[in-house]
This record gives C-alpha cells, sequence and structure tokens, in this order.
C-alpha cells in the first residue's frame, strides 16, 4: 500500500522519530548509570523493548488497532529512531511464520556477523 506524502505525515513521522531517539538516549543513560558495567544493557533494553514493540504494532495493525498511518508514524518514526533492531526483528519473524526458517537464520547471522565485521572495519578505517 502506498500512501501520499503529506506535510502532516512528514510532520508527524518527525516528530514521533525525535520523540523515539530522544527515548532511546534518556533509557540508554538511565540503565548505564543504575548499572554501571561495560555489557551494553541499556542498548540491549532498548533493542528488545523496541522488538516487543514493533511485534506489537504489527499486530494491532493487522487487527485494526491502530491505522495503517498511525502504524507508519509509529513504526517508521518511532520505533526506526528508536532502534532499527525493531524492524530487522519483525522481518525476520515473518520469514520464520512464513516457513522460510533458513532464511530467517540467515538473516540473523547476516546481520549480526556483517553488522560486527563491518562495524570493526569502520572503526578500524576511523582510526587511522
Amino acid at each position: 500500500m502506498t500512501y501520499d506524502i503529506t506535510g502532516e505525515l512528514l510532520i508527524s513521522l518527525a516528530a514521533a522519530g525525535a520523540l523515539g531517539a530522544l527515548l532511546r538516549y534518556a533509557f540508554d543513560n538511565l540503565v548505564h548509570r543504575l548499572y554501571t558495567t561495560r555489557y551494553p544493557s541499556g542498548i540491549l533494553l532498548v533493542n528488545l523493548s523496541g522488538a516487543f514493540f514493533a511485534g506489537w504494532l504489527a499486530a494491532s495493525a493487522a487487527t485494526g488497532l491502530v491505522t495503517e498511518q498511525q502504524h507508519i508514524i509509529l513504526a517508521v518514526g518511532f520505533a526506526g529512531s528508536y532502534t532499527t533492531f525493531s524492524g530487522w526483528m519483525v522481518q525476520t519473524v515473518e520469514l520464520a511464520l512464513a516457513g522460510v526458517w533458513g532464511q530467517a537464520f540467515s538473516n540473523i547471522m547476516l546481520h549480526v556477523v556483517f553488522g560486527w565485521l563491518l562495524t570493526m572495519a569502520g572503526l578500524w578505517l576511523g582510526a587511522g
């Protein structure tokens, strides 16, 4: 389904995105202050809560609890800036639900392995 890109939609996406980014920053910092550890617990909790929210949101859109436009604003704007993990997990679960477990597993492995490798490469290149 396609939507007209209106000023109202763009403003709603931007506002939801700003809220998601601010909440991610605040939640990550709160967890870091409460649990002083090297493990990125804050980001883990952000990503896990974002995955839960994205799943709930997808189900809510499918059952009509939220409109498609609300779904786009909340999924792309809020959850997209709160965490990119949520969209990735929804896509992976959809593959599993479609019965293509190999693709679901490879989607996980490719993101994790190549995400890690490319992050390391970026750090290496950025360090000079």
